[in-house]
């Protein structure tokens, strides 16, 4: 038994699948068994009482069992729910009938259609009327569509309650019958998708080509541009190495001339001090050579005031 929650993803999943042609074979090959184990071909005891008689034409007059759901369910556009609701009613039906001894004297379109009626109501808040069903049957008048509900609802005892239990059973057949109408869909689909690898590989070859040129051409116009980029940053540094190079000749010239500049005015301060120095040497002697002369004035003027007075008693005495 499958747990709570594998349970839950599994019906979720079964009941949101679209209702193919796989899903209804397996409806109906499903409630076919059902219906068949509680219809035996003919009555054999007068006793046994019919639970649901056929108050429709002859089964003869019916079309086959697979059609009559293929045509109900594509008219009425039934969801999967409902589908597998039905059989758990049919279910429930068949443990009834052996329950009380009873006998399914009536088509299996009957009780399904009827089984799909109840299904329908209680799952879906908006279903169609009898008279739409009566309608998408294709076969049954709106009265024999009341008939067949309401001796179904007899038999069940009007107990449509539907828990998650019920639905296990059906649940792994139907996941099972999908999986193996899968695997064959499947398989062809891998044979197809094999054969076509080639010639859409093919295909894909052909369109990618003129992107392939294109995006070549791309690449070769980026590597072009990237090659004229480093050119020009080449050329760019070279040029400022260049003007680097410049400048630092001219920072040396502006150095040397600087030096020289520096040179030429200490030159010329030496040449102003010695200059300088000269001066002062020529005032000294001039003023030394004055001063000499001053002192041999001085001098002379002494020795003749001396000799005059040396002479003047002389002349007295002569």
């Amino acid at each position: 038994m499958p747990s709570v929650t594998e349970s839950n993803v599994s019906l979720e999943s079964l009941f949101l699948s679209p209702v193919d042609t796989g899903m209804v074979e397996f409806v109906t090959d499903y409630a076919t068994k059902i219906l068949n184990s509680i219809q035996p071909p003919a009555p054999t005891n007068a006793s046994e009482i019919p639970a649901i008689t056929n108050d429709s034409a002859s089964s003869s007059e019916l079309p086959s069992t697979i059609d009559f759901v293929k045509e109900l369910v594509q008219n009425s556009e039934v969801p999967a729910r409902c589908l597998l609701t039905s059989l758990v009613y049919m279910q429930r039906l068949k443990e009834r009938l052996i329950a009380k001894g009873f006998i399914l004297n009536c088509s299996h379109h009957r009780v399904f259609l009827a089984c799909l009626i109840l299904a329908s109501k209680n799952l879906s808040d908006v279903c169609p009327w009898n008279a739409d069903w009566a309608e998408y049957s294709m076969v049954f008048s709106l009265a024999q569509v009341n008939s067949m509900e309401n001796q179904v609802l007899a038999v069940l005892n009007f107990d449509i309650h539907i828990v998650e239990a019920d639905l296990w059973h059906i649940m792994d057949g139907a996941l099972l019958y999908r999986e193996q109408q899968q695997q064959p869909e499947q398989q062809q689909q891998q044979v197809q998708q094999q054969q076509q690898q080639p010639q859409q590989q093919q295909k894909q070859k052909q369109k990618q080509k003129p992107q392939l040129q294109q995006q070549q051409q791309r690449q070769l116009e980026q590597l072009q541009q990237q090659h004229q980029q480093q050119l020009q940053k080449q050329q760019q540094l070279h040029l400022e190495q260049l003007q680097q190079l410049q400048q630092k000749q001219n920072q040396q010239q502006q150095h040397l001339r600087q030096q020289q500049q520096l040179q030429e005015q200490q030159l010329q301060q030496q040449q102003q001090l010695q200059q300088r120095r000269r001066q002062q040497q020529k005032q000294q002697q001039t003023q030394q050579h004055h001063h000499h002369q001053s002192v041999s004035s001085s001098a002379a003027i002494h020795r003749g005031t001396k000799a005059a007075a040396n002479c003047t008693p002389s002349r007295t005495k002569c």
